[in-house]
């Protein structure tokens, strides 16, 4: 596990298809922070509802289509400020590339209690790529 403060940030589908993927990870050098690639992370509907510690799905089916088609690449972001300058960025990117409230191009939870809780459900289920 990352010793210094760190973000966990999962590439979402539509950045993906968007090729918006080196915007986010130039983004995120941009502001000095270290960016490392850990594998990627096959969700199912239990897994999703167990990574956003949510009790039920309101939209399951969507869901599905969405998150669990493919493997999501899964990034260990790090640095000074890495939660802050992260949110700021996702921030950023979600209002110019708005697309609707699923597709929102990437994940990073707000706090670094919540990246560790996260980071240790999904790294052992992770596929190195």
């Amino acid at each position: 596990m990352p010793t210094e403060e760190f973000v966990l940030v999962l590439i979402k589908p539509d950045a993906k298809e968007r090729g918006l993927v080196s915007e986010i990870f130039d983004g995120l050098k941009a502001e000095g922070l270290c960016v490392e690639v850990i594998g990627a992370i096959q969700f199912d509907l239990q897994l999703v509802l167990e990574f956003y510690e949510w009790e039920k799905l309101d939209y399951p089916e969507e869901i599905r289509q969405y998150v669990c088609v493919d493997p999501l690449p899964i990034w260990i972001v790090s640095g000074d400020g890495a939660i802050e300058k992260t949110m700021s960025i996702k921030v950023l990117l979600r209002t110019k590339y708005y697309n609707g409230p699923l597709k929102n191009l990437f994940h990073c939870p707000c706090s670094q209690q919540e990246s560790q809780r996260q980071y240790e459900l999904i790294y052992p289920k992770r596929r190195v790529l």
